[in-house]
């Protein structure tokens, strides 16, 4: 089947869109095909060959929370493109964290021998590897393919060239705000997360907007992320906690 001419896709403008604590991945969803939808109408007007979209993700593909986004974005973009979308997916191994060289290598040459030739209309990296490792090897993959993207640290960032994106600002304060006036006495805060790469990382993005409310707010109370342990170990450690600690989960993948 010959691939739909790239040019279709050229009225997508840069555009950076934040988004503070949304409600779930459904939502940010929702709103990503939203940016897709404004920056391309032409889509809508009739029934169009397939839009190929290629996601990338860090860590696992397979956990509810991105099949809840992945499900989202094809049944949005469906309906409001009147077009059949194929998604494709490839993830980046947390071992891969330290990102050598040769491990990078080793996935350009796989993702360009997997889908050179696919015509690929739209990449979509979710997160902040998946992200940067596009920005520097965008033209040498898939120079064609318009970039969507969704970042869970670049609230600051200017746009990026020909792409659109949203950016999730992850804000502890409205959170902690109510459990301490639900909790008064408190003197320690707790954040809970699994041991996987990307539960650290996320409860790290949570844990300074956590820190500057309490310096502002509550200086008397304290903020610690707790280390990663298998699930017995934390309920142990849960189960001997001080009356005056709150704690707060942030994410559990593994």
């Amino acid at each position: 089947m010959a691939s739909r001419p790239p040019s279709r896709f050229l009225r997508l403008p840069s555009r950076h869109t934040i988004c503070r604590n949304p409600s779930s991945w459904l939502c940010c969803a929702l709103l990503l095909s939203t940016l897709l939808l404004v920056a391309a109408p032409a889509f809508c007007a009739d029934p169009q060959p397939p839009v190929k979209v290629l996601m990338l993700v860090y860590g696992d593909k397979d956990s509810p929370a991105f099949a809840l986004f992945q499900i989202g974005l094809r049944t949005r973009m469906e309906q409001d493109l009147n077009a059949p979308v194929w998604i494709y997916e490839e993830s980046f191994d947390e071992g891969w964290l330290g990102h050598d060289p040769s491990y990078e290598h080793t996935m350009e040459r796989f993702l360009r021998d997997k889908y050179a030739k696919r015509g690929i209309d739209i990449v979509v990296p979710v997160g902040e590897y998946p992200l940067q490792y596009m920005q520097k090897r965008r033209k040498i993959l898939l120079p064609e393919a318009k970039l969507i993207y969704f970042s869970l640290s670049n609230v600051a960032g200017q746009p990026l060239p020909q792409a659109t994106g949203l950016a999730w600002r992850l804000d502890l304060a409205p959170t902690l705000e109510v459990a301490l006036q639900q909790n008064p006495g408190t003197h320690h805060v707790l954040l809970i997360a699994g041991a996987t790469a990307i539960d650290r990382a996320l409860a790290q993005l949570f844990l300074p907007s956590g820190l500057k409310y309490l310096q502002e707010r509550h200086n008397e109370v304290d903020i610690q992320v707790l280390s990663p342990r298998t699930v017995a170990e934390t309920r142990s450690v849960l189960a001997t906690l001080s009356q005056d600690t709150v704690t707060v989960f942030i994410c559990y993948y593994g």
